[in-house]
């Protein structure tokens, strides 16, 4: 991973090796600098088997003109159901949605609306404090909908993850109330 700052270029390494399938999201963080970065990412599958095609992305030329609009942004998504329809196949892969930045001890509720039976996980995660937290559930919302409900126990940046819980695909809207 390249990161570059205003006065310096950080280069940095890691290699994960996952003990088992999963989705996996990335986050980074400028330790309360704006900064851009370019990151690229290549999986191997288990001993063997061919090597999948790294992915690259790069940053957008006006980078800095987005960190200063993005201030002026709401930092989480609030109140009304996402105005989308996600669906999820069979695969058991999850969809995930970035939900912003909550603070420490803000109430954190969503609430799904499905055709199906989704499980669905949130994770809060502090990346300049190296902290995280994850919650996950599958039924608590009645009638095989999931509702994850929450006191921040730490301000940071959240993410959303939903499948299908029984391998069954589906659609589903959310709802997240930060309070």
């Amino acid at each position: 991973m390249t990161i570059s700052g205003s006065s310096a270029v950080i280069r940095s390494a890691m290699r994960l090796d996952a003990a088992s399938p999963g989705t996996m999201a990335l986050w980074v963080g400028g330790n309360g600098q704006a900064v851009c970065y370019r990151y690229q990412v290549a999986i191997r599958a288990g001993s063997g088997a061919s090597p999948i095609a790294p992915a690259r992305v790069e940053p957008a030329s006006s980078a800095a003109a987005l960190f200063e609009t993005a201030a002026a942004e709401p930092l989480a998504i609030t109140g009304l159901a996402s105005s989308a329809r996600y669906c999820v196949s069979a695969s058991f892969r999850a969809h995930v949605h970035d939900l912003g930045r909550v603070e420490a001890n803000n109430r954190v509720t969503i609430t799904f609306d499905s055709d199906f039976n989704p499980v669905a996980g949130v994770a809060l995660i502090d990346v300049a404090a190296r902290r995280q937290v994850y919650y996950s559930d599958d039924n608590t919302g009645g009638a095989d909908q999931p509702r994850l409900s929450f006191s921040a126990p730490q301000g940071g940046t959240m993410a959303l993850y939903v499948a299908a819980a029984s391998g069954t695909p589906g659609c589903y809207r959310y709802k997240v109330e930060v309070q």
